[in-house]
């Protein structure tokens, strides 16, 4: 066979099983290149990097990772039904993947002409997107239906994934027309990602209950109007995490609604992390209306972020203090100017692997502020970190420090 086929829309590699007549008969064109198709990386073909160009020609060998099931999955319909002429083969997984990019005429194609079925991916994954008419005709014309629910796997139930996402169409359509259980995981998941109207409509058809994951979660995420309506319509509450986690992620809103509305309160955690965040407002609210106050983890953690408000706030306003570690951290992730800071107003200090890290990072800037201004010094690591990483300034100017900190005893 001579004939060239170069169909534009087939922008991924193609590949049948280890049996195909056509194994052995295709090239790709990518960049310019005439390459056997097993030179081909999968993961960029996937990604529509190159017009491939397809000849009946002598290849050793063909790409074995992907399946004539991508072409139909992926909607190529055309590029198929011209590799499956030639013997390629195609299985259930082709069904399962069409199904789950919503693509239902491929779907119903391979039912009435493959000759084949789907498994259990199929209804669940086409739920998990929201493709409700994919559900609906697989619900009708196929038998296998989604994964049931189990201790082993609960995350794939298809109503679980389906409230998860906030598919309401797709979780309607299961609820009343499917056998397969769901559990509490669809109203915690639903109420974590802010689906009120999931939440709404397992709250008013059926008496499964949330659990304190729920407004834990929905809190984390900064979705107060879910946070209101559990507090309201529900008794599961939610736990101290919802408040921490809120104030770690930067939610004032949900922080200042729980405190006023809800008894569980926070731990050190919520300021600790509010300030690793930078989360300055929030570090002054918590330090004004809660008690639990913060630990030395704060101070820490907003110097490896370089969050000088914070920093300057906390040294000012808290007793915590810091460790070591602020000053390493703020070295190690390239804030020289927190590492200026903390050398005028704090007395902690570091450690060796200040410099280390600004070796092993290349930052020269970094470490000749360390060697001038502090005296812990550094590790024979960071020679060789800078070297293994090609950081050959750094390689020099570590190596003119060598014998003259070797007298200090600053080396070891």
């Amino acid at each position: 066979m001579d004939n060239e086929f170069n169909p534009l829309s087939l922008m991924f590699a193609i590949t049948m099983n280890h049996e195909s007549p056509i194994k052995s008969n295709m090239f790709s064109y990518q960049d310019g290149v005439l390459l056997a198709s097993n030179q081909v990386k999968c993961t960029g073909v996937r990604k529509c990097n190159f017009s491939p160009v397809f000849k009946a020609k002598s290849a050793s060998s063909i790409c074995a990772s992907c399946k004539l099931d991508r072409c139909f999955g992926n909607g190529h319909l055309k590029a198929a039904m011209w590799l499956k002429a030639l013997g390629a083969s195609v299985s259930h997984e082709a069904v399962d993947i069409a199904a789950g990019q919503g693509l239902l005429p491929i779907v119903k194609y391979l039912f009435k002409v493959g000759n084949v079925g789907c498994s259990v991916n199929a209804m669940t994954c086409a739920a998990q997107n929201g493709h409700a008419g994919v559900v609906q005709w697989l619900s009708e014309n196929s038998e296998t239906g989604c994964i049931p629910g189990s201790a082993a796997r609960p995350e794939f139930v298809g109503i679980d994934v389906a409230a998860l996402n906030g598919h309401l169409a797709v979780v309607k359509y299961l609820y009343f027309n499917r056998p397969e259980t769901f559990s509490s995981k669809a109203v915690d998941g639903a109420a974590a990602n802010g689906h009120l109207d999931v939440v709404k409509f397992f709250h008013e058809h059926t008496d499964l209950k949330c659990t304190v994951q729920a407004m834990d979660k929905a809190a984390a995420n900064g979705h107060l109007d879910v946070v209101i309506w559990l507090h309201e319509n529900r008794n599961e509450g939610c736990t101290k995490q919802a408040m921490n986690d809120a104030a770690a992620n930067g939610h004032y809103d949900v922080v200042s609604w729980l405190h006023v509305h809800r008894q569980e309160g926070c731990t050190k955690s919520a300021m600790d992390s509010a300030a690793a965040g930078g989360h300055v407002y929030l570090v002054e609210w918590l330090h004004k209306h809660c008690s639990c106050g913060c630990s030395k983890k704060a101070m820490n953690m907003a110097a490896a972020g370089g969050h000088a408000e914070v920093l300057s706030f906390l040294h000012a306003e808290t007793n915590q203090g810091c460790t070591t570690q602020a000053m390493d951290l703020a070295a190690k992730n390239g804030h020289l100017k927190t590492v200026e800071w903390l050398h005028l107003n704090r007395s902690e200090g570091c450690t060796k692997a200040a410099m280390d890290s600004a070796a092993r990072n290349g930052d020269i800037s970094m470490l000749k502020w360390l060697h001038k201004n502090r005296k812990e010094g550094y590790s024979q690591c960071a020679k060789k970190w800078a070297q293994s990483r090609g950081h050959m300034e750094v390689v020099e100017f570590l190596h003119s420090l060598e014998q003259p900190m070797r007298k200090k005893g600053m080396l070891q």
